[in-house]
């Protein structure tokens, strides 16, 4: 009996993470079908038939023409790519190829903690004014509204530096377990580690006694 052996060629090689920014990506993903296709992409790099299979497999059954549908949205939108070849080989002679594809990072992000990437400016004011006004009320302070916005701006910024710095540091099993996790869980913890590293770097309390002095 004949043994199948393969070997795959991969040309590609994936980013660490990327911050999903664009809207319409985000929207994208709110298809479970897209979703679930770059869940299954977690594994590796994988073929159209492992995918009909990995579909199978959650009891969802999926035509080839759709899976090549989801693969080209996903490609398009620079969240897949063509990773290379699977070679299959029974002999010397009798040789197939299939094509392979892989996520282009190893974690995705859409994440409110880049709330400067993923608002305008005229939506960030807005955000603001709301929170000075809850403050005003609460404390019962005239707090300057331009110096509490450019505090605020100022954190925001340091915010979305630290959490990058911190990806970017991150060897490749760590980032294997991030990407294990979904949307919702990675904003939850980076919000919290975030906050964490701020504070660790940068006095809030110290800056926003001076906003209340002035």
């Amino acid at each position: 009996m004949a043994t199948t052996s393969t070997k795959e060629i991969i040309t590609i090689k994936q980013k660490p993470f990327i911050i999903i920014n664009d809207s319409r990506i985000i929207d994208l993903l709110e298809d479970e079908n897209y979703l679930k296709l770059l869940n299954f992409l977690k594994k590796g790099s994988m073929s159209v038939e492992d995918l009909e299979k990995s579909f199978e497999n959650i009891d969802e059954k999926k035509s080839n023409k759709s899976i090549y549908r989801y693969l080209n949205k996903l490609i398009e939108n620079k969240l897949v790519t063509k990773a290379g070849k699977r070679i299959c080989s029974k002999s010397e002679h009798d040789l197939t190829t299939e094509t392979i594809y892989m996520r282009t990072a190893i974690v995705f992000i859409k994440s409110s903690i880049f709330i400067g990437k993923k608002y305008n400016e005229n939506s960030k004011d807005q955000i603001w004014d709301a929170i000075h006004s809850l403050l005003v009320d609460q404390l019962g302070e005239n707090i300057s509204q331009n110096d509490f916005t450019n505090l605020l701006n100022e954190i925001d910024t340091k915010k979305q530096n630290l959490a990058i710095r911190l990806l970017e540091s991150a060897n490749e099993l760590t980032l294997e377990k991030i990407a294990q996790l979904d949307f919702a869980s990675i904003e939850y913890g980076l919000y919290f580690l975030d906050w964490l590293l701020l504070n660790t770097k940068y006095n809030v309390k110290k800056e926003f006694e001076k906003l209340l002095k002035d």
